[in-house]
């Protein structure tokens, strides 16, 4: 009998990777608890986990991100592992060129610090309560590479300020008795309406959702083989990010395109939409680092949305002779000049799945985005994209290429440089 190539990890390293995460899945916007209390046949209460101490660098040598030139006694390190939900350990090593080795890294550094910081800063540990150990992660994440302890605590206290303030509530006072009848008939008309519009709109934006779970259920549904039981199937998706006026209504034209990763979770009845989730993410790229974040699930005949965006690390472009990560820069650079400005972010699910398919048929209704961008972030990114503006004008002027630098996208004195250049010739 064969011995099996597989190096796994001992219960021992098992256990630590769990505790340093604080029993929660590591995968960037997941936050998803692993652990907690099950009640068995007979009665009795137990415990239940069901994450999975996943390797960073496979555990054998065909796994995905094969561990070339490591020992054994390395590959099942505790440094080697990183701990997921099921669903993220899937699709970490599903999609593993999408997930290097250092991006998991960097997932299980933030998740270890944040917990740290929790167990040993009373302060970070009462109002990671109250702002969720989700957006504690992703605190910690806007401060790296070097996680300044200082920074991130007040930030954090930032946070649960904006966060009671919008959890706080005044009682209102009752009605005097001048307020006459024909005021309070005239208010009930207008909550009326009101109530109307509300009652249009979510079935308009049912109605969207319905759509997008029909097309990506025909597509999906070529993989899938009997018996359908109920579970999930992930793939390459599409969406587009823009903006648009709150005032007016006015939506930019055009917006940023990218790929995505989007997930079909199946219910009990396949032909039921009302019983199906879907989830949209990863749209960030090196010309456009907008992070949207969509998650679409069945509640009560209707649908619970989470729709927010954020930003991941910031604009990489490489090469100013790529005319096509070019015009994608610009489009970025449209939209975030709109969203410094005060209009909110939109974006448009892309129809068509798999490789292939890159004509992006969106969905023509609009979904709404929550913007969870700080203005300091917005600053940041404004200043690297009048950067990599002044690179292209450059190559422009000059007929040459462009090959972005991190010392030409970070270094203000070699920015002042290129502009004197630029004004002399």
């Amino acid at each position: 009998m064969s011995k099996s190539r597989r190096v796994n990890f001992l219960k021992s390293t098992r256990k630590i990777l769990a505790g340093n995460a604080g029993h929660m899945c590591s995968f960037y916007d997941c936050g998803k608890p692993t652990i907690g209390p099950e009640i068995k046949g007979d009665g009795s209460v137990g415990v239940k986990g069901i994450a999975v101490a996943a390797h960073i660098y496979a555990a054998s040598p065909g796994g995905p991100r094969p561990p070339v030139g490591l020992t054994d006694k390395e590959i099942r390190a505790e440094s080697n592992g990183i701990w997921l939900c099921p669903d993220d350990a899937l699709k970490v090593d599903t999609f593993q060129f999408d997930y290097p080795p250092e991006l998991l890294l960097e997932m299980k550094q933030v998740r270890v610090f944040a917990q740290s910081l929790a167990l040993q800063n009373p302060t970070v540990s009462f109002m990671a309560h109250s702002i969720g150990m989700k957006r504690l992660d992703r605190i910690v994440r806007k401060h790296l590479p070097d996680l300044d302890k200082e920074k991130i605590i007040d930030a954090v206290k930032a946070a649960y300020i904006r966060t009671e303030i919008a959890h706080s509530t005044v009682e209102i006072p009752f009605p005097t008795a001048s307020f006459a009848l024909a005021s309070a008939q005239t208010l009930s008309r207008v909550i009326r309406e009101v109530m109307v519009c509300a009652n249009r709109r979510l079935q308009i934006e049912d109605q969207v959702w319905r759509d997008v779970i029909a097309e990506w259920s025909v597509h999906f549904g070529k993989f899938l083989r009997p018996p359908h039981k109920r579970g999930s199937i992930s793939g390459r998706g599409f969406a587009k990010i823009s903006a648009r006026n709150p005032q007016t209504g006015e939506i930019l034209k055009g917006g940023v395109k990218a790929g995505a990763f989007v997930m079909l979770y199946y219910g009990d009845d396949l032909a039921n939409p009302m019983s199906k989730q879907i989830m949209l993410q990863h749209t960030f790229k090196p010309f456009s680092p907008l992070e949207w974040k969509l998650n679409v699930k069945p509640t009560f005949g209707t649908f619970e949305v989470e729709s927010v965006l954020t930003f991941y690390k910031d604009v990489s472009p490489r090469y100013g002779v790529l005319n096509n990560e070019r015009k994608s820069f610009e489009s970025y650079a449209a939209v975030l000049e709109k969203l410094t400005q005060g209009w909110e972010p939109i974006g448009y699910v892309g129809l068509s799945l798999g490789e292939g398919n890159e004509g992006h048929d969106y969905h023509p209704t609009p979904v709404s985005i929550v913007c969870e961008i700080e203005p300091e972030e917005f600053e940041s990114r404004t200043r690297r994209c009048e950067r990599v503006k002044l690179g292209y004008e450059i190559a422009d002027e000059f007929g040459a290429t462009m090959n972005f630098t991190s010392a030409s996208l970070t270094s203000p004195s070699l920015t002042r440089r290129y502009q004197r250049q630029l004004q002399i010739f």
